[in-house]
């Protein structure tokens, strides 16, 4: 029944389903606010929409208290003070869509990456007599078989995100994560477009630079992006470096593209709003303590050091396990193109996993991600991926429930919060590591040569 109804309505059937889903959550939201002791509408959307007002007044965003985004999300909830409360997160609810729509076109792109460049490698084992003439039919038999077959793929990739209750609700309560995903998604799909230009190397740039500024955790994807547009192969250490500290035109193209972008959205609102700016949009979050509950495994230290000043080896103890992950994951799956997304995927997952601060809403930052890299892990099986998928929410759930005694109950659980945290950083790694033994590049589905 349910496999029925995926295949027989059409994609942007689909896509108004969700939007009148999305809409029925946003009035179930304002129901729930105004009756319920736990409300369903972000604090942050709150503080958004503060901070709206003060733009609109002619006024900097950063006096409304704990705004530490960048300018640009006050600018997009304006509508809230002209129109209506709700209106920034149906603005949300766009990019949430839009999201959607660009995991399906990512997914198609990189099949037709894999498809061709595996059809290029048959082409080049026939003899060269036979090469002109077996060019164009082999060029057909793949925009044939990525017709009729590989299209369902991609848009049950594109469902995974947009059926997604996690990503659902967190878009309606007025999270903006969405907006970040959506330009990371950006930046991948223009990387991952079959013919890498140089013009699609500038719009990379310039998407990857606008993410970076939403959220600062993009900046982790720089290396893989500059190695895949490379087009070379690297197979040992010596061959890496060489690609990094010998650039082709693609890579400066990217590298010039980001920088300036970064740059120059910098210096505007550096104009405009002063040491503010960079101290609320950029440091506050390179520094972040939460020292009240969150999922971190760091939570409990932060907890009990929160009057001692911080060092620098608690910044060396808490950063270096990551980013020693993150750059093996760069250097393992970044390289090709044809593992760049999975690479992001579990650079993003990573990050989540050893921050030192954990929120639910920390989890978009993978899931848009997550749906891209699921062809790469279809080995795994339904039953794991199932069974997987309902681990992380149980120790999710336990943390919970820790953390609901300890704010509406007032009992102290802040030692269950902590040991509850150590149980879900290990069930992350766990599916990390179950993911990447399960990983393959989808290469047998490359068009059998007549």
């Amino acid at each position: 029944m349910f496999t029925a109804f995926f295949r027989k309505v059409s994609f942007e059937a689909h896509l108004v389903l969700n939007f009148v889903l999305r809409l029925i959550l946003i009035l179930y939201g304002d129901f729930m606010d105004q009756h319920s002791e736990v409300p369903f509408t972000d604090i942050d959307y709150k503080v958004i929409t503060v901070g709206a007002k003060h733009v609109l007044d002619g006024r900097s965003p950063y006096k409304s208290h704990t705004y530490r985004y960048s300018p640009l999300l006050a600018y997009l909830v304006i509508p809230n003070h002209l129109l209506q409360r709700n209106c920034g997160k149906i603005i949300f609810v766009f990019f949430d869509l839009a999201v959607g729509v660009l995991i399906r076109s990512i997914v198609n792109n990189e099949y037709r990456i894999i498809y061709h460049k595996n059809a290029q490698v048959m082409l080049e084992a026939l003899p060269v007599g036979q090469r002109k003439g077996a060019k164009g039919r082999m060029e057909e038999a793949v925009e044939t078989v990525l017709r009729k077959k590989k299209s369902k793929m991609a848009e049950l990739c594109a469902y995974l995100w947009l059926y997604n209750p996690l990503t659902m609700v967190i878009a309606t309560r007025g999270n903006g994560d969405a907006i970040a995903s959506f330009l990371i998604l950006m930046a991948l799909y223009f990387v991952q477009k079959p013919r890498l230009s140089v013009a699609n190397c500038i719009l990379a740039g310039i998407f990857h630079a606008i993410a970076i500024h939403f959220r600062l955790f993009p900046i982790a994807f720089s290396l893989p992006y500059y190695l895949s547009v490379s087009g070379k192969s690297f197979k040992t250490t010596k061959e890496i470096l060489g690609g990094i500290l010998s650039p082709n035109t693609r890579q400066v193209t990217l590298v010039v593209a980001t920088v300036g972008t970064l740059v120059s959205i910098t210096g505007i609102f550096y104009t405009m709003y002063g040491q503010e700016f960079l101290q609320e949009t950029y440091l506050y979050h390179l520094t972040r303590k939460d020292v009240r509950h969150n999922f971190s495994v760091f939570f409990y230290m932060q907890y009990l050091r929160a009057n001692v000043p911080g060092s620098v080896l608690d910044k060396i103890f808490t950063t270096t396990p990551g980013l020693l992950v993150l750059l093996v994951l760069s250097l393992t799956f970044g390289s090709k193109r044809q593992t760049l997304s999975f690479c992001l995927f579990a650079q993003a997952f990573t990050m989540v996993t050893f921050n030192s601060v954990v929120t639910s809403q920390y989890f978009v930052w993978f899931l848009a991600l997550l749906p891209i890299s699921a062809k790469n892990v279809s080995r795994m099986g339904a039953k794991s991926a199932i069974a997987y998928t309902v681990l992380w929410f149980l120790a999710q759930a336990a943390w919970l429930l820790s953390a609901y005694l300890l704010e509406f109950k007032g009992w102290n659980t802040f030692e269950f919060i902590w040991l509850q945290g150590l149980m879900f950083f290990t069930v992350n790694i766990f599916i990390l590591q179950r993911l990447i033994v399960n990983y393959h590049t989808p290469s047998e589905l490359a068009p059998k040569q007549k």
